[in-house]
């Protein structure tokens, strides 16, 4: 065979391949795994992403979007640092798409399409211990203003309890940009709320009143995550949970009920999760400059580093943090290229990271106040400085971290979504309960990334006796399946759950 005939079939060949792409086979997992968290309604997507219909419907600005990495959305540079949780398609994902919209968008057999994604509701991270709402619906003044609002949540707390993860559950999503949490030991926040009018008071950047511990924040498209085994943070006896919400700019009135999941450590703490927060508030951005902002902070002592959080409004354009050892070594944090005001949030490093004592700290971002800048809110610009609207700018990043121990380095933070999962999974594992079970078994898993889920049991001699229907696509997170078990005999069993990279199994026994 010659040259130009190898070169036709080659041609070919992926010609077909591509022809042979359908939506139920290669196409659904991806969109379903990647786009429908936030492509589903009540969500902030604009539209929904649950069906062949939907999907076929946006084929073409899917692929523009997909083509130019704009979705899905996920701003930090994958070629500086990996990060936990990353929402990057392979390569092969993203000619699977474009292969799909180039041969037709064709949907092949529906029977083949994996079930659409049971998205957790009320939860990700599975049953709280503690759940603090809004005690009434907070209505925005709808002028296309900013506000700022403090909302005061009782916690009834008889004694110290120690957090192991705080989930925040916006209830408006179109209005809610994002939310930070202090404990208020005081009453303070009580006695101011009470003397102005309306639920809640107005307090712009700060919380208003003196707060004991601040927890951190939320913003679209953060995972909520459990601390790693043996750290946390602290929920004082007696305390109100302080949680500033920003609603962002809107022209109509709206109404929100938010609430806060709060998850307790099973065991005492040895350390105590600390947030740093840097503010530069001297900040001042001259018009018609892109103008780049440096700031170093000192480190005394030996610190692990497990989270960190850079926020910057509209005319920031990018951000970048690492840290220089006292011997000279560099060690990337994060950088981020394209600051989106839209998607931001508390950042995770793959493992603890150590910043030995003597380390200097370096955050920098860059301003783009010019007129060329399409997210400017001045035309012409002006000089902007510190201020907490949206048509301000900040310079602010909080670091999260414990104190050192040595061993750090190797603690995964991937994990720590299965510290302490309910009644029995941990890593790597299945939990099973009732067990010994007359009827209906239980059965939990963490999942740490989207996957196809089937379930069967097998018998003492490993013959498969029962099995779920068909295969389904779960997403990252805490899933529970009841599986009916009243028609096995009495007798020893395995449950197993076929993932798509791995099988997880567990015994059990029927009554």
């Amino acid at each position: 065979m010659n040259r130009l005939s190898i070169v036709l079939c080659l041609t070919a060949s992926t010609f077909l391949a591509a022809q042979n792409v359908n939506f139920s086979e290669d196409v659904a997992s991806i969109i379903y795994g990647n786009c429908s968290s936030c492509h589903r309604p009540n969500e902030i997507g604009p539209f929904p992403l649950t069906n062949y219909a939907e999907v076929a419907n946006r084929s073409m600005s899917i692929k523009y979007v997909v083509e130019n990495e704009l979705m899905p959305p996920w701003p930090p540079d994958p070629n500086y640092t990996h990060l936990v949780g990353e929402r990057i398609l392979s390569a092969a994902e993203k000619q699977t798409i474009i292969d799909w919209v180039n041969s037709g968008a064709p949907q092949g057999d529906p029977s083949l399409e994996p079930a659409f994604p049971n998205f957790p509701s009320g939860s990700v991270l599975g049953v709280p211990d503690m759940v603090l709402s809004m005690s009434e619906a907070y209505t925005t003044n709808g002028n296309n203003q900013d506000d700022y609002r403090v909302f005061v949540l009782p916690t009834g707390l008889s004694q110290d309890r120690e957090i192991a993860a705080m989930e925040f559950r916006p209830g408006n999503k179109k209005i809610v940009h994002h939310a930070l949490f202090a404990s208020d030991i005081n009453g303070q926040a009580q006695q101011r709320d009470a003397s102005e009018p309306g639920y809640g008071y107005t307090s712009f950047g700060e919380f208003g009143v003196p707060t004991e511990h601040f927890y951190g924040g939320w913003a679209p498209g953060i995972l909520p995550e459990r601390f790693p085994a043996g750290t946390g943070q602290i929920l004082p006896a007696g305390s109100d949970l302080l949680m500033q919400l920003h609603y962002a700019p809107y022209p109509f009135a709206e109404q929100d009920s938010s609430y806060v999941n709060i998850f307790f450590t099973d065991q005492p703490i040895v350390r105590e999760v600390e947030n740093y927060e840097y503010a530069y508030f001297n900040l001042f951005l001259p018009p018609d400059q892109v103008t780049t902002v440096k700031r170093a902070i000192n480190i005394s002592n030996d610190v692990s580093l497990i989270g960190f959080l850079p926020h910057a409004h509209l005319i920031g354009e990018s951000w970048e943090l690492y840290f220089v050892e006292a011997n000279g070594d560099t060690t990337k944090v994060i950088r981020i290229p394209d600051w989106d005001f839209n998607w931001q949030g508390m950042y995770k490093p793959l493992y603890m990271t150590k910043v030995p004592a003597g380390s200097t700290f370096y955050m920098e971002c860059t301003y783009d106040n010019t007129a060329s800048n399409p997210n400017n809110p001045n035309s012409p610009p002006v000089g902007i400085s510190w201020g907490d609207n949206t048509s301000d700018e900040m310079f602010y990043c909080v670091l999260q971290y414990v104190d050192y121990l040595s061993g750090d380095e190797q603690i995964s933070l991937q994990n720590s979504l299965q510290q302490e999962a309910y009644d029995g999974p941990t890593t790597g594992m299945l939990g099973v309960f009732p067990n010994p079970v007359t009827s209906e078994l239980n059965a939990e898993a963490f999942l740490q990334s989207p996957s196809t889920v089937r379930w069967r049991i097998l018998d003492a001699s490993g013959r498969e006796v029962s099995a779920s229907d068909r295969t389904q696509f779960h997403l990252r997170g805490t899933h529970r399946w009841v599986i009916p078990v009243d028609e096995l005999s009495a007798g020893a069993y395995v449950l197993q759950l076929e993932l798509a990279s791995r099988i997880l199994s567990r015994n059990f026994l029927k009554e």
